[in-house]
């Protein structure tokens, strides 16, 4: 066991319309990371405690608590705990063309993500592996939540304006670009003074001082957690060169970049 994990092996046979190798769970450990490039397994996750970061083709996703995943298996990933707040997992390891069928037929993206709670469904989940039932009965409970996944992804993206999810799922989707606060509005069908007026009220934020919220604290993030480099992290947060991204960091943090790293490794 290389990490604080329980896990459970599928004693049959390998099916190849849908089999789960392994799943388990992880305590919260703070030396948690995994990386896969091109592995033949898909992983669905759901994250029970603390903060989960997932970088997938080298854009960075930060899960909390009741957050729900999924990892085809086609894409290249690093999943690592946040040191501060370490995350508990519920996961799964999951290979067959049903559920790759059910993956391409329902999601259009390389990371899959919803705010539901899959906490029971994975208590059903192992005990249908630990006490060896049929094939056909653990298909149709994954089939289950998958549908469910689907279900409040759709939700998610599609709440009225009182909702926040939405704008912070898009402004993490687009930390590397240049913002525009004009082209978010239009993306969501919206004038900017509306969606101005939406951020007030949710964040007390215009949506740019939002968009910088994000990048320090990613930025924060990557400089305790990973060992990119500074120039790495400069082009992941969409910086222009090294001497932007310190001058930002320091007028945030009051330390530049490279010191603040020493300080928290």
């Amino acid at each position: 066991m290389l990490f604080n994990e329980i896990f459970y092996e599928n004693k049959h046979a390998y099916n190849n319309l849908l089999h789960i190798r392994q799943l388990g769970k992880l305590n919260e450990d703070e030396s948690y990371l995994i990386e896969r490039e091109n592995s033949p397994t898909n992983v669905l996750g759901y994250v029970l405690s603390g903060t989960l970061h997932i970088e997938v083709y080298g854009n960075h996703h930060k899960l909390h608590t009741g957050n729900a995943f999924i990892l085809p298996h086609h894409c290249k990933y690093k999943m690592y705990a946040d040191h501060d707040y370490p995350p508990g997992l519920l996961w799964a390891n999951i290979r067959g063309k049903l559920f790759e069928s059910m993956l391409s037929s329902l999601f259009d993206q390389s990371f899959i993500q919803a705010n539901h709670n899959l906490e029971k469904d994975f208590e059903k989940l192992i005990n249908l592996v630990k006490d060896e039932n049929e094939d056909h009965e653990i298909m149709k409970h994954i089939s289950h939540m998958m549908i469910d996944i689907y279900n409040y992804q759709c939700q998610s993206l599609t709440v009225d304006e009182s909702d926040s999810h939405k704008y912070d799922h898009y402004i993490s989707q687009q930390i590397q670009y240049q913002f525009s606060v004009k082209k978010m509005a239009d993306h969501f069908h919206i004038s900017v003074d509306k969606l101005n007026r939406t951020f007030k009220k949710d964040f007390n934020l215009t949506p740019y001082q939002y968009y910088q919220t994000i990048r320090l604290d990613l930025a924060t993030s990557l400089l305790k957690n990973t060992d990119l480099t500074i120039e790495d992290i400069c082009r992941r947060l969409g910086f222009s060169n090294r001497n932007n991204f310190t001058a930002f960091f320091i007028s945030k943090v009051n330390t530049p970049p490279a010191t603040y790293r020493r300080k928290h490794r």
